[in-house]
């Protein structure tokens, strides 16, 4: 079969959960399932029978070609039949497809709930974004483990549509530590006692959601949203990392305020260069620095001469 993803091989192709700006062949966008097939067959047969019907539509039904007549009354009501019972049929049918595979993710994500294991993670992930995909948000995900792990679709940076979608879960006592969940949305969420150490939250969604005893310690909640949390303590929030731009009730974040008040103000990124120079010689770096300067210096010329003695 040709690769139809270009010259390669066909498991290095990219995909839409791992490449970000990868769009989709159009033929695949075009014939990727059976409802789309049938209604890219459908609306064929339906210009080819109306244009051929125009002189019908109008008054002159071709009146000495009685078998083509009849042969575009029939084709009208085949293409009604076919829309009526196979696109609605097929429409149907894959929804319940779609329903039973979600059954099956679900079943696999139990499956994998509690182990502290990476792999683990990553495959609960890859499940919660079959469920996305099938528009399932709400997703049971007790003692699920995502430590380490980027929740984020092709590494966007704030909430894009390929983004993990969490809202509504059941997700008590889930671990987040040292996760990147930027943008994803867990509003409605049930997160009581979820462990969000060192996690990087910016522009996170936990409106509505229960966070009744969560870790929020060294986290990074830059611009997350807090409106309308539930059991969110002043005290669970004083130990993130920083604050800035979130959005909070007003008088949570005057508590907050009274706890840690830097906690609002921008997250100093700390620089790596002090470190960088430091680990040079000052004497050598001033000698290198001169002979960029002058590259037909001589470092002997700066010593003082010997004076002969006298």
């Amino acid at each position: 079969m040709r690769n139809p993803y270009g010259r390669g091989k066909l498991e290095d192709r990219p995909t839409p959960e791992t490449t970000h700006g990868y769009h989709r062949p159009f033929g695949e966008l075009l014939l990727g399932s059976e409802l789309r097939v049938t209604l890219c067959v459908v609306v064929g047969l339906l210009l080819i029978v109306i244009r051929l019907s125009y002189p019908c539509y109008i008054g002159e039904c071709y009146e000495n070609h009685k078998f083509l007549r009849e042969l575009l009354v029939d084709a009208h009501g085949t293409i009604l039949d076919i829309i009526v019972v196979g696109v609605i049929v097929l429409w149907l049918n894959q929804r319940l497809r779609r329903r039973l595979d979600s059954i099956e993710y679900q079943d696999q994500i139990d499956s994998l709930r509690g182990w502290r294991d990476k792999e683990a993670g990553v495959r609960i992930l890859y499940y919660v974004r079959l469920l996305n995909r099938n528009g399932v948000t709400s997703i049971f995900l007790s003692d699920a483990v995502f430590d380490g792990l980027d929740l984020r679709g092709d590494g966007e940076a704030f909430g894009g549509k390929r983004n993990a979608d969490m809202s509504g879960s059941y997700a008590p006592h889930a671990s987040f530590c040292d996760a990147t969940v930027s943008g994803i949305s867990f509003r409605e969420a049930d997160l009581q006692q979820a462990n969000f150490t060192n996690a990087y939250c910016s522009w996170a969604d936990f409106s509505g959601s229960l966070l009744l005893g969560v870790n929020f310690t060294g986290a990074v909640l830059t611009g997350a949203k807090f409106l309308g949390a539930r059991f969110l303590r002043a005290e669970d929030l004083a130990k993130a990392r920083s604050l800035d731009r979130a959005e909070l009730d007003g008088r949570l974040k005057q508590e907050v305020i009274a706890l840690r008040p830097e906690i609002f103000e921008p997250d100093p990124t700390p620089s790596s260069i002090p470190g960088f120079f430091a680990m040079f010689d000052p004497n050598q770096l001033a000698e290198e620095f001169r002979k960029a300067i002058d590259p037909g210096h001589d470092p002997s010329q700066n010593s003082t001469p010997n004076q002969p003695e006298r």
